[in-house]
């Protein structure tokens, strides 16, 4: 994934280590029928201005 900014120091303010998978969740939440799978989508590009 790319991510693109105005500011150099905004990329280091995101940490990758501060999110939790999201495979996890989605699966506990289908396994709960709160929920069913329609689409699979990954990030591409992150702007941050």
């Amino acid at each position: 994934m790319d991510c693109i900014t105005l500011r150099e120091e905004r990329r280091i303010e995101e940490a990758p280590a501060a999110y939790k998978p999201i495979q996890p969740v989605i699966d506990a939440q289908v396994a709960a029928e709160m929920v069913s799978v329609v689409a699979h989508l990954r990030p591409v590009l992150t702007f941050k201005a």
